[in-house]
């Protein structure tokens, strides 16, 4: 694989952590924003809609963006390219947002501090993974109309279905959250189900692309090798 700057890598993380940030502020809106489309009546109605449909749209869109403008470097080139530098963003992201929510909503002294570690390493793990996929999606789109020449010019539509693919899954990664404290708060269940599951998924779906994506690039690789032999040997004959 035609390896890429680590820095690259670096700043997507760094973007994703910046979205992170820059959701949280977006957060703030939500409540007279509900209140005005007539969905802040009750505290489940809006807790649904903010976690199953607003925090989706407005963390992958932030995200999304990052990816999107980064499309424009020349290493951004390909799928596999769009796969990993957007998994990285969903990594970023995912770390500053589980540090807050390990700081404002949990209290090692309150759940002691073995569930509290375990807590940490189940959303650090799970979570970040998710947030990778999301976005790893986005991205994929966007470097996959990239790779082809005679669609270069059309990378950036790619945004938005990579987009509607990135928000798609983060909502029924949400909805599978909410079901997960649903059974637990009624069914006396004290692990999560759900939500493991998904993400298991999401995994497989992400290896599954991958592959397909570094094949695709050792094909294009050794199809730019070949014809540059073809072409030193043309210069060759010619100069005898």
């Amino acid at each position: 694989y035609n390896k890429k700057p680590v820095r690259f890598f670096f700043g997507m993380f760094m973007w994703g952590g910046f979205a992170a940030l820059l959701s949280f502020f977006v957060s703030y809106f939500q409540m007279p924003l509900f209140s005005m489309l007539g969905l802040g009546a009750g505290a489940v109605t809006f807790s649904f809609f903010a976690t199953a449909v607003f925090a989706p749209i407005v963390e992958e869109a932030i995200k999304g963006l990052g990816v999107c403008i980064a499309s424009w470097h020349h290493e951004f080139d390909d799928m596999l390219s769009g796969l990993l530098f957007g998994f990285a963003v969903g990594v970023g992201f995912s770390f500053v947002e589980n540090w807050f929510y390990f700081v404002s909503k949990t209290n090692p002294f309150e759940l002691g501090i073995v569930p509290w570690i375990s807590l940490v390493l189940y959303r650090s793990f799970f979570n970040a993974i998710a947030h990778g996929c999301f976005t790893a999606a986005t991205a994929a789109v966007i470097g996959y109309i990239k790779s082809h020449p005679r669609a270069f010019h059309l990378a950036r539509h790619g945004f938005l279905p990579g987009l509607f693919v990135a928000v798609s899954l983060h909502m029924i990664f949400n909805v599978s959250a909410l079901l997960d404290s649903f059974v637990i708060a009624n069914y006396e269940v004290s692990v999560f189900i759900f939500n493991p599951a998904l993400v298991a998924v999401m995994m497989v779906m992400f290896l599954a692309v991958f592959v397909s994506a570094t094949n695709e690039e050792k094909i294009r690789s050794l199809g730019k090798r070949a014809l540059e032999m073809m072409n030193d040997l043309q210069l060759r004959e010619k100069s005898k």
